[in-house]
């Protein structure tokens, strides 16, 4: 089920990911919240897709009110990603 959503998120970043930063850092905030949830909360996946909106929605209103602290926390989270991706 993530498998499409994913794909949706990916278009959007590559149409418009760099004039609406906020976009990205909102997707970051998703992706980071289905991690974790999926982590922690051994639930329903709709569980996790919920905590996602709800980080990612939280990431973006971060992005727009404060938008310096809200690029070095999504960099910081997308960078860890990427190295948890490679270091399995």
């Amino acid at each position: 089920m993530l498998a499409p959503i994913n794909a949706i998120l990916g278009s959007l970043l590559l149409v418009a990911g760099r004039k609406l930063f906020w976009l990205l850092i909102s997707i970051v905030g998703f992706t980071t919240g289905i991690q974790l949830a999926s982590k922690y909360f051994h639930g329903p996946e709709w569980l996790a897709i919920l905590v996602g909106v709800i980080v990612g929605i939280i990431f973006a209103a971060l992005a727009i009110f404060m938008q310096t602290i809200a690029i070095w926390l999504a960099g910081f989270l997308a960078g860890g990603y990427v190295f948890s991706l490679v270091a399995d």
